[in-house]
């Protein structure tokens, strides 16, 4: 058995499992996303954030290429929280794509029927909310 030094501590694996689309990507099953390689994490770069956000891009919508960078960058941070000992690639270098504000507007027949199946609490913040445009705080403030 190996002994730790004095700076050192031994850790016992109790067990070790990998999940199902894991077995299923390797085995050839669920191939990876486009640009994907089986490279380690810890020679993961920003330019590779880079070429696969603009992948992501390309075949759907800046909208989701931000969404895909706001979860690796998650993963990466947890595997630093965790003691990974690497660099983050993403965090302060790579940036999300600008995004068109679309406007989405709700027809009234739409209002109607969310409110028939909203519960008590929306049936009255909603018709408030869209007569005033106050949020929730300062509807709460409001005296009679």
């Amino acid at each position: 058995m190996v002994q730790p030094s004095d700076n050192q501590v031994l850790i016992t694996v109790a067990a070790v499992s990998i999940n199902r689309p894991d077995v299923f990507q390797r085995k050839g099953f669920y191939p990876a996303p486009p640009g994907v390689t089986d490279m380690p994490a810890s020679e993961f770069k920003p330019h590779h954030a880079y070429e696969y956000r603009d992948g992501i891009h390309q075949s759907h919508s800046a909208g989701c290429a931000n969404k895909d960078l706001e979860t690796l960058s998650h993963v990466f941070t947890t595997a630093v929280e965790w003691g990974a000992d690497m660099r983050h690639p993403i965090k302060d270098t790579v940036r999300k794509l600008t995004t068109k504000r679309s406007d989405c507007y709700v027809t009234d027949d739409e209002l109607d029927w969310f409110l028939s199946v909203s519960n008590h609490f929306l049936n009255v913040y909603c018709p408030l909310k869209l007569a005033t445009g106050k949020d929730q705080i300062m509807l709460s403030k409001l005296q009679t």
